[in-house]
């Protein structure tokens, strides 16, 4: 190494919630990150834009149904991506959510998924169907390697 600094990953966001009345939430996210394929050996970096939209509307104390679009504009590596998300709460134990995401960059490949959780004290417990792709899954700070794969996936979470 020269003693050269290079560039390993960069995140610029803009985050702005409006909440229309007790029952509606809407927030907004544009994120412009770059990052470096070769974690900071070359000089190379991907660039991209992300912008988010998310809904949430609250039926009563119990019941909210989340939407969520989200659309990834990039000149490089899989290019452009379309995510969309409907998820219905049963507080303070069922979830039911359907998304799918969609590369129409290069590969033209939907990662479609529909799920149920069920929820008791520090205990979570998720079966759902769909295509996933190869990737690190990150929830409360933890982040974990997933395999790509199309099928059945039964998850326990608990905390202690």
């Amino acid at each position: 190494m020269t003693g050269e600094s290079r560039l390993l990953w960069r995140d610029i966001n803009a985050d702005v919630e409006h909440q229309w009345n007790k029952r509606w939430k809407t927030g907004f996210l544009v994120s412009v990150q770059e990052w470096s394929p070769s974690h900071g050996m070359q000089d190379v970096t991907y660039a991209s834009n992300i912008f988010v939209l998310d809904n949430t509307y609250k039926f009563n104390k119990k019941t909210a149904l989340r939407a969520e679009v989200q659309y990834l504009y990039s000149t490089d590596y899989e290019r452009d991506w379309v995510a969309a998300l409907v998820e219905l709460s049963l507080a303070p134990r069922w979830s039911f959510a359907v998304s799918d995401m969609w590369n129409h960059g290069t590969t033209d490949k939907h990662y479609y998924n529909a799920s149920v959780s069920y929820t008791q004290h520090g205990t979570r417990l998720q079966l759902s169907y769909g295509r996933n792709r190869a990737g690190f899954v990150c929830s409360g700070g933890v982040c974990r390697y997933q395999p790509a794969y199309t099928g059945v996936n039964l998850t326990l979470t608990t905390s202690f």
